[in-house]
């Protein structure tokens, strides 16, 4: 690897981002389209506030190492109170003003022949309270290094407030890219040279500092940074970094041509450097572009190596690819600096280590000097995304910041590859990488009622409908990839219409979309809402009802394309649409991602526009804060299964064994091995089954085999609880204990040491030590996000069979900094305990507004037949868990409709079982209904027969398409077409598993389920089952030789199998 070295510089002579073809197209576009003046009118009126502070007002505006720079005001904890005050360098928390003495004239007295403050040089007189004097002095003073608040008047006592710190990170810092940004743009869409001239001299002085700036050199206990325990930074946080300097970088290639014959920009830069002798020279604009180039723009390659500019996948990406475009020196700083983007490597220790730091081990990551060894880039993109296009993230947010960052590197580079005119040491072109092509569209599947992303790990807040992704992403892989669901996508997100929908400010075809998009629409309908499983990821998503949306392909009304998806707008009265949804990816940092909650099966219901099961979101805090260690991020503050009182163990995805949606019953059935190593069986199968267009119920099955204490912990929405069926009784304590009192906020206990189970922040504790058979627990939910335009009464009544050894109902917290989250939702807790226990939690789950549609339920007996067709002599499968069949569990759900329906599983699907005394079955899943004793529907999953009790058929063998067989090939290398290649066992019609999916044995933490798109013979019994673009490719053998080949999720030889999902109805 060679090193550029700075004296090698050679001068940009061109802008190569901002080109003048695409700054025209902008200039166009603004006289042509509304939408288009709205970003220059906005733009312009940003730049406003800057323009008025004057030069030298910008230039005063940036600091140099000297002022730490701090996230937070309290002792390098996460205390964000403190907002700015109406006085610059002066933060307020409401009542108090800090600090009490005037730090901007302590800065200017201390100007250096730099122009930067030097604390030594600074009039120390001025460090008294002057705001506050009968407090004494010294009471608030900060000297840029902290005030130590020793009787704890706004803080912990003896706590460091950092508040200048944290006025130089946001108030400065940020204002700073603000500003640049702002001017920036004013500039590209008017021409007019004052913003250029004004964001120019911004840049030059954000030049003079940046080689210096370093947060490392600052105390890192003291001042927060984000940058994910490396204690490395430029400005701010590596992290946040990344999007500070990409910013000032794309801003010189805006700026640069505006450049030429500027005089009055020399004449003020050159008085700064004739001031202040210790600058470099500003005489003329090829020394104001030296000192931007190289002190800036080809400085972002040696803070990307020293770990200074490194973020989450896709950001120091991005900030290095705008660097080498920007730097056009194709044969010097710019071929290295592409070379490096692409090249394998990570991040490692002065002693060559790789990066291991855990949650807990930040603090000695942040003692050693870390350095990255290559970008990483091409490798990341075969590791680091699976077959869904979905990162090493579990929060989709977090997943959402790495696809916008990737495809804005894959903007970046197709932008560069048009102008220049040398050869590149990589392929520009990544938007024809298949990986990336599955993460542009990834997200849209997993919004829910077209308004709610589910927040998962650390994302959203408490049952908030926030959408969380952006139109513009719809609209950059329509006109990328013409994939009309990019098109459908788009159009649910601005508001179900096509109107104000454009593309690119910078293209010349920006106003062609809405008629495009809007014919889409009318010829293929809406954006596809059906229920979806996303295997690689760990997603499953249950849909049904109607929305009573707008009429399709309209070209007017609409929102008129906001920027962002925003929350949806408010849920109608007509809005019957539900969903469930089941997690079982990522949970944990071992698997690679800092943002997992011990989260694996989890379950959240939707309904009547609400989510009346929401996970807790995002807790107030990242990292070691204890509440979101302890509780936010821990298994029992989840709609899942506690089992020895631990929290999970990680797990990169779980392994679905079926899924099924067809003619009004959907079906999910996931395990999760790996996740308690005590345990033989960890898995959920859950259904949703429509009762009509406006009602549907969900019956869940928990199982769990071994270890010696399982809680079936799940919460419904904010709102009162109501009982029947329990007699509860209030105790002291938490669930934890009588003795075991919640802890603060920031506290660790003794308890959480020993335990960690999070039981202890469990309270208002009320329980029934004695249950006996089926009982129901209410929820009368509250609109806490005014998502309805009614006050209509929705509830969510949850009926449990079985026999429990305890319930418990307890009160949980919602992280309370997150504004509009409710104080705290109220958990149902069951238990079972004992030797190895055989658990089978089994719910059913009624979402209703208004009268309920249940009329009853109850658990049904079930006896196996021998081997001769006879009942055995087997004990039924009733409410008594000592009585249970541990392999079959039957439930009966009677209707307002005088339907009844039978709902069974069986984990031996080869068994033949008799339901009662309404029908029997051999498979995995069935549904049996009947209304005034005559059978209406029947579903048979992953079996053979299904008969009423007076015999009569009504699915025999599915010959069709539930096969099994060997894989003997697929798709080796890295395509956006796939197949997989099967010797079936026997004859079958492989047509009709098209729109299921294939499930092949794979070995270790993974699992090998693929959608068939189609299919092709290819032999008697050999079948070619196209999975569309779900590579096989799981990563690179060796990241540093890519040469090597691919790690593949299948191998040959694996088997194979496609359970049939079957239906029955009186016209079939």
């Amino acid at each position: 690897m060679t090193t550029f070295n700075m004296s090698e510089y050679v001068p940009k002579t061109r802008p190569t981002y901002y080109t003048s073809e695409r700054v025209a197209a902008a200039r166009r576009n603004v006289e042509e389209y509304e939408w288009a003046a709205r970003k220059r009118d906005e733009a312009v009126e940003a730049a406003a506030e800057f323009l008025e502070r004057g030069f030298d007002g910008l230039w005063r505006m940036v600091t140099g190492q000297a002022i730490p720079r701090s996230g937070y005001a309290g002792d390098g904890t996460q205390d964000d109170r403190w907002t700015p005050g109406e006085e610059p360098w002066t933060v307020t928390d409401g009542e108090t003003v800090l600090p009490t003495n005037d730090f901007a004239a302590f800065r200017e007295s201390g100007r250096d022949d730099r122009g930067w403050f030097d604390p030594g040089l600074a009039d120390d007189s001025l460090l008294v309270n002057e705001r506050s004097p009968e407090r004494g002095e010294d009471w608030g003073v900060d000297d840029g290094f902290g005030w130590e608040d020793e009787a704890g008047d706004v803080a912990d006592p003896g706590s460091t407030m950092t508040v200048v710190a944290q006025y130089n990170h946001y108030y400065v810092w940020y204002r700073v890219r603000d500003a640049v940004v702002a001017l920036r743009d004013a500039y590209l869409y008017t021409g007019e040279q004052r913003y250029a001239r004004a964001g120019t001299v911004l840049l030059d002085r954000i030049a003079d500092a940046y080689p210096d700036l370093d947060i490392s050199a600052h105390d890192g206990d003291k001042f927060w940074n984000s940058h994910g325990g490396t204690g490395d930074g430029k400005a701010v946080g590596s992290i946040w970094e990344t999007n500070l300097v990409r910013a000032y970088v794309s801003a010189y290639d805006a700026f640069f041509p505006a450049m030429n014959g500027d005089d009055e920009l020399v004449e003020f830069l050159s008085g700064k450097a004739e001031e202040y002798p210790g600058l470099p020279s500003k005489d003329s604009v090829s020394a104001i572009r030296k000192n931007v180039e190289t002190r800036l723009v080809r400085r972002v390659l040696p803070g990307v190596r020293q770990a200074q500019i490194r973020g989450n996948l896709g950001m120091h990406h991005s900030a290095l690819a705008m660097a080498a475009v920007v730097a056009d020196d194709p044969e010097g700083y710019t071929g290295e600096a592409l070379s490096f983007l692409f090249e394998s490597g990570e991040l490692r220790n002065a002693a060559g280590e790789p990066w291991t730091a855990s949650e807990t081990g930040f603090e000695e990551a942040r003692a050693q000097e870390w350095r990255v060894t290559g970008c990483n880039l091409a490798a990341a993109l075969v590791d680091r995304l699976d077959r869904d296009g979905y990162a090493d993230e579990a929060a989709p947010n977090y997943n959402f910041i790495i696809q916008r960052q990737l495809l804005r590197v894959a903007d970046i580079l197709s932008v560069y590859a048009d102008v220049v005119d040398a050869d590149l040491p990589v392929d520009p072109d990544l938007y024809a990488h298949p990986k990336l092509r599955r993460a542009t569209g990834a997200h849209f599947p997993l919004l829910t009622l077209d308004r709610y992303m589910p927040p998962i790990g650390d994302s959203g807040k408490a049952g908030e409908p926030d959408r969380g992704i952006d139109v513009e992403t719809a609209l950059r892989g329509f006109q990328r990839y013409g994939d009309p669901e990019f098109a459908r996508a788009a159009y649910l997100l601005n508001g179900d219409s096509a109107n104000g929908l454009h593309g690119d400010v910078f293209s010349t075809d920006a106003g062609s979309l809405p008629d495009r998009i809007a014919d889409v629409v009318a010829s293929g309908g809406r954006f596809n809402s059906e229920s979806r499983m996303l295997p690689g990821y760990g997603f499953t998503v249950l849909r049904g009802g109607t929305s009573g949306a707008a009429g399709i392909g309209e070209r007017g009304g609409g929102t008129g394309a906001s920027e962002r998806g925003g929350t949806g707008g408010t849920a109608g009265t007509n809005d019957d649409r539900r969903a469930l949804w089941l997690y079982y990816g990522r949970n944990s940092f071992e698997t690679g991602t800092s943002h997992a909650h011990q989260d694996s099966l989890n379950l959240s219901l939707y309904a009547h526009g609400l989510c009346l099961a929401p996970d807790l979101g995002y807790p107030e805090f990242t990292g070691n804060w204890p509440k979101g260690r302890f509780w936010t991020k821990n298994t029992v503050s989840h709609n899942t299964v506690v089992v020895d009182a631990e929290r999970q163990r990680p797990q990169s995805v779980g392994v679905p064994r079926h899924f099924a949606d067809a003619d009004g019953l959907s079906l999910t059935d996931v395990e999760a091995p790996r996740v308690y190593p005590q345990t033989d069986v960890y898995r959920r199968t859950t259904a949703m089954v429509r009762i009509d267009e406006s009602d549907a119920y969900v019956v869940d099955l928990f199982r769990v085999a071994g270890g010696e204490d399982h809680v079936y912990s799940f919460h419904g929405s904010e709102g009162d609880v109501a009982t029947d069926g329990l007699d509860t009784t209030a105790r002291d304590g938490t669930f934890a204990g009588v003795d075991v009192p919640r802890p603060a906020d920031e506290e660790v206990t003794d308890y959480d040491r020993a335990v960690g189970s999070g039981f202890n922040y469990l309270t208002d504790v009320a329980t029934d030590d004695d249950p006996s058979g089926a009982f129901e627990v209410e929820w009368d939910a509250t609109d806490t996000w005014d998502v309805r335009d009614d006050d209509a009464d929705v509830r969510l009544t949850l009926t449990m069979l079985g026999d429990y050894d305890e319930v418990t109902l307890a009160d949980g917290e919602p992280p309370r900094n997150k504004a509009g989250n409710p104080e705290s939702l109220r958990y149902l807790l069951c238990r079972n305990h004992g030797h190895d226990p055989d658990s089978a939690f089994t719910a059913v789950l009624e979402p209703h507004c208004g009268e309920r549609r249940v009329r009853d339920v109850s658990a049904v007996p079930v006896t196996r037949r021998d081997d001769r067709g006879a009942s055995g002599d087997g004990p039924p499968n009733g409410e008594g868990k000592d009585d249970a069949l541990p392999e079959v569990r039957a439930v009966r759900v009677e209707l307002d409709t005088d339907r009844v329906d039978y709902l069974a599983w069986a984990s031996d699907p080869d068994a033949t079982y008799e339901v009662g005394d309404a029908f029997a079955f051999s498979g995995f899943f069935a549904r049996y209904s009947e209304v005034d004793g005559a059978p209406v529907a029947a579903q048979l999953c992953d079996g053979d027969e299904l008969a009423t009790a007076d015999g009569a058929t009504l699915v025999s063998r599915p010959s069709r398409h539930r096969f099994t067989g060997r894989l003997v090939g697929f798709t080796r290398d890295l395509s956006s077409s796939n197949e997989l290649v099967v010797d079936l066992d026997e004859a079958v019609d492989p047509e009709a598993a098209v729109g299921d999916f294939l499930y092949v044995d794979v070995a270790g933490d993974a699992n090998g389920v693929y959608p068939v798109e189609s299919v092709e013979r290819q032999g008697e019994n050999r079948v070619a089952f196209d999975v569309g673009g779900a590579t096989t490719v799981e990563g690179f053998v060796d990241p540093e030789d890519p040469d090597a080949g691919y790690e593949h999720v299948v191998e040959t030889g694996a088997r194979v199998r496609s359970p049939a999902f079957e239906t029955w109805s009186p016209e079939s």
